[in-house]
């Protein structure tokens, strides 16, 4: 059996009532529960395999939107991953994913995470309040990803923006990984000829010293 060779993090950001938990447990359990009445954050663990390799993941569904970064809501913004949930219905969506893209940015530390804006709802077209359009600058600004699923008709999307997403961090966590190496072989090489180079000037000092001592001298002028 092969032991998990990396630990992945997602967190599911978004308004109320945009789908975050239904898409969580549609990825997680391939089944479509519309209605979740949760105000708590909710965090799930599992295995899944990238390529070849099994991976821990760990997805953090969110309750709604908190303004600010308060202690408490800090962690929030500490991922490898992020999907930000908006439903196309919903005409205030386009301040709200900008809101939450800006506290990810604020955020999170210093190397750079995977972020996705998911539109949701598809299947409610004939209600649709925001267009691509309307996001497509925001994705630009933050350099990432936009789609629109409907996770109550679409399992296939569901999935298919999960693994991208996995793929993506897993990745990028396996680049800050070999790059932590090579740093830390450069420094080893670089100390290693540090101090070879003092050792060698504490020896040509030590050979100086013993030709210029006094007893030396002395011997040489009875001779």
């Amino acid at each position: 059996m092969k032991t998990t060779v990396g630990s992945l993090r997602i967190v599911v950001l978004g308004a109320r009532k945009v789908g975050k938990s239904a898409i969580t447990v549609r990825y997680l359990t391939k089944r479509y529960i519309g209605e979740y009445s949760s105000g708590s954050d909710f965090e799930y663990t599992t295995v899944v395999n990238i390529g070849d390799e099994p991976v821990k993941l760990e997805i953090l569904d969110t309750s709604d939107s908190q303004d600010g970064l308060t202690e408490s809501t800090l962690r929030r913004y500490q991922a490898d991953a992020f999907i930000v949930v908006y439903s196309i219905a919903d005409d205030s969506a386009t301040v709200t994913v900008q809101s939450e893209l800006e506290k990810i940015h604020r955020g999170r530390q210093t190397q750079r995470s995977a972020v996705i804006i998911l539109g949701n709802k598809l299947d409610l077209e004939h209600f649709r309040q925001v267009e691509a359009d309307d996001i497509r600058p925001l994705a630009q600004k933050y350099q990432c990803r936009h789609v629109e699923i409907s996770a109550a008709e679409d399992f296939s999307s569901v999935c298919s923006v999960f693994e991208g997403l996995l793929s993506e961090a897993f990745e990028a966590q396996k680049q800050r990984s070999k790059n932590v190496k090579r740093r830390r072989s450069i420094l080893g090489n670089m100390s290693r000829k540090l101090g070879n180079m003092f050792k060698r000037k504490s020896l040509e000092d030590l050979l100086l010293k013993r030709r210029l001592s006094p007893s030396r001298q002395s011997a040489r002028r009875s001779l």
